[in-house]
């Protein structure tokens, strides 16, 4: 099912906070991949979104970094191929989760 053109592959990663001791404060320890567990909270959301042309053969053999940007983002290698001459993209973010009730 097509979400929105152009787009190949989506990386989301959840920033959590692994202690909910109000003394602490709200800060992620780590990012993750997989689905945070009970005792973590999610504090920031970091994606990345590979983007991809629908013409082919426009690199004309070029070299490109964009797969090794993609994979170190967090994406799958799969996603990514510049064999056939695509045109890729790499948008990444982060969003940070405020004014959360206590």
């Amino acid at each position: 099912m097509v979400v929105a053109d152009g787009v190949k592959d989506v990386h989301f990663e959840f920033g959590v906070d692994t202690s909910a001791a109000p003394e602490k404060g709200r800060n992620v320890d780590e990012f993750k991949s997989t689905v945070p567990v009970a005792d973590e909270v999610i504090r920031s959301l970091r994606y990345a979104i590979l983007m991809t042309s629908n013409a082919k053969n426009l690199t004309q053999g070029m070299a490109s970094s964009i797969c090794t940007r993609w994979t170190d983002a967090g994406g799958t290698a799969a996603s990514c191929d510049t064999s056939n001459g695509q045109l890729y993209q790499l948008a990444t973010g982060t969003l940070m989760l405020r004014n959360l009730m206590p």
